[in-house]
């Protein structure tokens, strides 16, 4: 992809790690976002009046500017609070690699031919990401596919 301008940060907190969780899992099964971060962190707001604090659960999802509307529309419907917290930050640059897999991932899935070798060993596609976290490099105890 030439223009790296194409992707978004949506971002937000969900009240349990479950929810956000729930969140994530959604966003990527629907190929909405390539990946959704999620991590504990405790906010400080003004609601209806009052200072307020919670522990609360924060999700970030990377995805295409194209479907930024799609992935609000998406966690509005699958979000517990009244007004959750939904913001989209354009993504200025990055590792090219990266936003490229960002868009693969985001991308309407292509079936295969019934006819399409499989690697030996079950090896992942050339280029793909192995079980490594992409943003912190560690390998995950989930294992490639």
């Amino acid at each position: 992809m030439q223009d790296r301008n194409v992707y978004v940060v949506v971002s937000g907190t969900a009240g349990t790690g479950e929810d956000a969780q729930r969140i994530a899992r959604l966003l990527v099964e629907r190929r909405l976002a390539a990946c959704v971060q999620t991590a504990p962190v405790h906010s400080t707001y003004r609601w209806k009046g009052a200072v307020e604090e919670a522990d609360e659960h924060l999700f970030r999802a990377k995805t295409r500017r194209s479907l930024a509307g799609a992935v609000v529309a998406a966690i509005k419907a699958a979000h517990a609070y009244e007004v959750p917290e939904i913001v989209v930050t354009p993504i200025l640059g990055g590792h090219a690699p990266y936003l490229d897999w960002i868009g693969a991932e985001t991308a309407a899935p292509s079936p295969l031919p019934r006819s399409a070798p499989r690697a030996k060993g079950g090896a992942r596609a050339r280029g793909a990401p192995d079980a490594r976290s992409a943003t912190t490099g560690r390998r995950s105890a989930i294992s490639a596919p």
